[in-house]
């Protein structure tokens, strides 16, 4: 297939191989740095690998020229089951769309989200959801998605805190502590309770929750899942960490003066400018429990400290949890919005909240 616009470039469409590790992050390196900050991914796995990682049921779709094989585009759909509107429904996302700056607006990007589209709907048929998260502003993937969303579904906040400097204030009634296996009922339990009213919550069972936190490429888990307890022994919330960095980790090369200076204060990105970069996922917390999750969360700031610099999170700005992922007015944060396709047969007369787990 191809695209013509002041230059016509011929270009070809397959699915994506492990043999297109190299390619990728060579595509992802090649997008020039913009805005005011400059970054660029440092993989310390196999790409293809480390997409899986994260999404185990992917496919991916790459762009090539026909003479040479250069790979100068590519994009993914992972599929999983999710609740939606009170139902667990299949579902297909679609995410990590790149196009080579040389090869852009010559239609690579709307054939690559065509292809992947058509692969979805293949897949999980009328009565499944297909949806993506773009980040507000972000015209480009807005004009390709417009060619098959049909409904705003719903937003999502993402930002960062650094860690703590010093120890958080002592709570004599709660206890941190890292979860065992014989917690993953009661953890289970808590997130299906507290996510029954989020469209996009993945329900959970003790084994899917082992499994998720047994899935490394390292010698060690890479996800850690920290529990708080009163008193009592009860366990009362919950979040796990991800040691995202170990996998890619984010080079910062320049910031605008503005940044600059706000980086001396607060020294988010370090004098090498290597993000070792932390997430939270998998939050909940029992009624009347928001002090122990906002405590779990201050007490990971504090001793996972040496493990990393920054601590990720994504949340509906309408729900609870934003109480608790409270960043102060000058740190960035993003939004995005979740665009769907939606089966005939649902309704979209209210917003759920959205959940970013």
């Amino acid at each position: 297939s191809g695209a013509s616009n002041l230059i016509e470039t011929r270009f070809c469409l397959r699915e994506m191989t492990p043999d297109d590790s190299r390619a990728l992050v060579d595509l992802a390196l090649a997008s020039p740095d913009t805005g005011q900050i400059q970054i660029s991914p440092v993989y310390h796995l196999d790409a293809y690998e480390a997409a899986t990682l994260r999404n185990p049921d992917l496919i991916g779709v790459v762009a090539t020229l026909p003479e040479s094989g250069e790979l100068i585009g590519s994009a993914f759909v992972s599929f999983d089951r999710r609740m939606y509107k009170g139902e667990l429904r299949d579902c297909a996302w679609l995410h990590g769309l790149q196009v080579h700056p040389h090869y852009r607006r010559q239609g690579i990007a709307t054939q690559l989200a065509a292809w992947r589209f058509t692969r979805a709907r293949s897949r999980i048929g009328e009565n499944g959801i297909i949806g993506a998260n773009i980040q507000k502003g972000n015209t480009g993937s807005f004009a390709v998605a417009s060619t098959w969303y049909t409904d705003l579904a719903g937003e999502i906040e993402m930002g960062v805190m650094g860690m703590r400097k010093q120890s958080p204030p002592v709570n004599d009634g709660i206890r941190s502590r890292v979860a065992i296996e014989g917690d993953l009922q009661q953890v289970a339990d808590g997130l299906n309770k507290f996510y029954i009213d989020y469209d996009f919550y993945v329900p959970h069972t003790p084994a899917s929750l082992a499994n998720w936190l047994d899935c490394t490429p390292f010698d060690e888990p890479f996800r850690t899942y920290l529990v708080a307890e009163n008193k009592v022994g009860e366990i009362v919330a919950g979040m796990a960490v991800a040691e995202d960095h170990r996998i890619v980790e984010m080079k910062v090369h320049h910031l605008s003066l503005p940044l600059r200076l706000l980086n001396r204060a607060v020294k988010l990105v370090p004098d090498d400018g290597r993000m070792k970069q932390l997430s939270v996922l998998k939050v909940w917390f029992s009624p009347g429990q928001l002090e122990s999750a906002q405590y779990l969360w201050e007490t990971i700031r504090w001793e996972w400290r040496k493990r990393g610099n920054t601590l990720g999170f994504g949340v509906d700005p309408r729900s609870p949890l934003k109480q608790i992922f409270r960043t102060p007015i000058w740190m960035p944060t993003s939004s995005h919005s979740y665009v769907i396709s939606r089966p005939a047969s649902t309704s979209t007369a209210e917003l759920d909240l959205i959940y970013a787990g």
